[in-house]
């Protein structure tokens, strides 16, 4: 019979570390992690352009609930957005002794804080202020 021809393999080369394959992967974390922290801090520093008055009483930071409207007439509760029903569900777990202070911007139609105060009746909460510019 016919003896099998033997396969003569080469060696396979040493195992080595792609570096540039790591860096690409640590450039694109370390520019997520930027982005992400400049986002979380624009998201709290809202450009609300509040109307002005002629007096203001100063507040205490002590148990109160900050809402925004800004001109487009989107909810901000403490400077993240919420959508309505979770905004009522948030309202109705807080206590009727909690401030609330509205920043409405001028640009807002005056139904939509109509409604928001509304909703905050609906909860029982009465302590409502709403912040200002000083003249």
């Amino acid at each position: 019979m016919h003896k099998p021809h033997e396969i003569k393999l080469d060696p396979l080369p040493a195992p080595k570390i792609e570096l540039i394959n790591l860096i690409d992967v640590l450039i694109t974390l370390i520019a997520f992690f930027l982005l992400t922290t400049v986002f979380n801090q624009q998201t709290s520093n809202l450009k609300i352009n509040l109307s002005l008055a002629h007096q203001q009483i100063k507040s205490t930071k002590s148990n109160q609930l900050e809402l925004q409207l800004d001109q487009h007439e989107k909810i901000f509760c403490q400077g993240t957005e919420i959508e309505l029903p979770k905004l009522t569900a948030l309202l109705q777990k807080i206590t009727p002794d909690t401030a609330v202070i509205i920043k409405a911007d001028r640009a807002c139609h005056f139904q939509a804080i109509v409604d928001l105060l509304d909703l905050l009746k609906n909860s029982n909460l009465n302590k409502i202020a709403f912040a200002i510019k000083e003249k």
